[in-house]
Order: C-alpha cells, then sequence, then structure tokens
C-alpha cells in the first residue's frame, strides 16, 4: 500500500511537470502568432498590401535576415500610391525623389544615402490587382528583384518595409503600388560602412517601375 501511494506521488509529481514545461511553450507560440499577425498589420493599410508584404518578407530568395513592419513608412506609401492613381501615373518623381520624400515624411535615412532626386528605397507598378502577379513580375526586374530581395550589399542593410496600394477604376492602370525598404539614420553610422566601400551605390533609374495597362 505505501508503495503504491509513493507511485502514485510520483506520477502526480511527473505530471505536473509536464504540464509546467508544455504551458511555457504553448504561451510563446501563441504570442509569437501574436506578434506576426501584429507585424504584418503595420506592414500596410489594405489587405492587399499586406499580402504583398508578406510575399516580399517570406520569399525563400530573402537575403536579408530581418524585415520588419513599420507604419510610417506604410502610411508614406499609401499616400504615394493614391498621388499616382490621382494622376493616373507610375512614377518616382514627386517630393524631389524616393529618398527625399522618406525624409520630409519623418523618416531619416543614414547621411549618406543620396539626396533631391535620388531613390535607393522605393519600387513602384501599376496596373496589378493581383499582390502574388506582381511579386512574380517584380522578381523579374533586374533592379527591382535587388532592391526587394536584398541582393545588393547596400540594400541588404535595409531591414524596414511598407506598402501602398491605390485603386481607381477610370484611371490608366487602375491599381497603384509603392513599395518602401529602408533603413533609418544611425547616430553611430554617419558615413558609409566599410563593408560597402569597396560596392558601388547602387543606383536606381527614375525610368525602372512597372506598368501593366
Amino acid at each position: 500500500m505505501i508503495v503504491m501511494k509513493l507511485i502514485a506521488k510520483r506520477f502526480i509529481g511527473f505530471t505536473v511537470c509536464c504540464c509546467v514545461l508544455i504551458m511555457p511553450m504553448l504561451t510563446v507560440a501563441q504570442a509569437q502568432t501574436t506578434f506576426d499577425n501584429k507585424n504584418y498589420d503595420q506592414c500596410a493599410q489594405d489587405q492587399r498590401a499586406i499580402t504583398l508584404a508578406k510575399l516580399i518578407i517570406n520569399d525563400e530568395q530573402q537575403q536579408r535576415t530581418e524585415l520588419i513592419c513599420h507604419p510610417l513608412l506604410a502610411s508614406i506609401a499609401a499616400e504615394k500610391a493614391k498621388e499616382m492613381a490621382i494622376k493616373g501615373d507610375v512614377n518616382h518623381f514627386g517630393l524631389g525623389g524616393a529618398n527625399q520624400r522618406l525624409r520630409e515624411g519623418g523618416y531619416q535615412l543614414p547621411r549618406y544615402y543620396p539626396g533631391v532626386g535620388s531613390n535607393q528605397v522605393e519600387a513602384v507598378a501599376g496596373g496589378y490587382g493581383d499582390p502574388a502577379e506582381l511579386w512574380i513580375q517584380f522578381k523579374k526586374s533586374k533592379a527591382h528583384r535587388s532592391h526587394l530581395l536584398g541582393e545588393h550589399p547596400f540594400y541588404r542593410e535595409q531591414y524596414h518595409i511598407g506598402i501602398g496600394v491605390a485603386r481607381r477604376e477610370d484611371s490608366p492602370h487602375e491599381y497603384y503600388w509603392a513599395v518602401y525598404i529602408a533603413k533609418p539614420k544611425d547616430k553611430q553610422q554617419e558615413t558609409l560602412p566599410d563593408f560597402l566601400k569597396k560596392e558601388t551605390v547602387p543606383i536606381k533609374s527614375e525610368g525602372e517601375v512597372l506598368g501593366k495597362q
């Protein structure tokens, strides 16, 4: 009888220990799921744009170790997409160029990023209502692919992402997209990083846009 009581106590103790170990694991998993969903929501203000963000972030060929959704970039991207939809034109122009647009919008880029008229942060497209189709086309474009997948060392340093999409049925393209992937100003790093000095800062042409009628 005494032996049976001892076995029962050990069994109960083992069960409790297992529960203690399992519960934190479940809690962490649940918290991680919640965190991921919240992050994706901060990537954009539209479900289509959120879907594109997921495709970019989770692509098997993504070279960055981390891409973080940034609400300010998402807001600026939404305004850029709306602006293109109103004009019926897909372009990198306005507010002195893409880099300047971010700076004037409150997102401060590193000092070594070129100024007015330059673009190392923006990808734009028009005419694609399906985010998956758009992502396929972005990857077919060498310049866009290099930026969005971080294939160039300069781009690989960027870790914030925000996406905007606007729709206007009576416009030439109907759907207008703006994607920003950038990195913020770092007070500890005001000059071009040493490992990038051997590389040329990529220059994105103002004509590099995707447009589908």
